[in-house]
């Protein structure tokens, strides 16, 4: 629930709709000790393979068009989300980080996984 506040989803959208703004939001999580861990969050939408998805699911979803004629002009997408947790609350650094984390993992295929990058950059 903290890193996806608005919940996980699969939606339906037009061919050529854009895509929502990344949405960037903050937690703290108390230990029963009182112990602090502040999270920031950066929630957004990529593409999603409809392939995975049966034809029953596709329909008692609501997510498959009317007809199949008209299946092309719609895609499917779901929401993501990158998290930091951290010790210390130093919200606008993380901010940053996640949205540049964010920019390399849209721009396209990487030669490298994003987790090597992150791992690199938190080392």
């Amino acid at each position: 629930m903290f890193c996806l506040p608005m919940g996980a989803s699969v939606e339906r959208w037009p061919i050529g709709a854009r895509h929502p703004l990344p949405m960037f939001s903050t937690f703290v999580l108390t230990s029963d000790v009182g112990l602090k861990i502040y999270g920031a969050a950066i929630v957004f939408y990529d593409d999603f393979d409809a392939s995975q998805l049966s034809h029953e699911q596709l329909q008692s979803s609501g997510l498959a068009p009317a007809t199949e004629a008209t299946s092309s002009d719609w895609t499917l997408h779901q929401n993501r989300s990158i998290c930091f947790l951290s010790r210390w609350p130093f919200f606008e650094a993380m901010r940053g980080l996640l949205l540049y984390i964010y920019r390399i993992s849209v721009s396209g295929p990487q030669p490298v996984p994003l987790e090597r990058c992150v791992s690199v950059l938190l080392s």
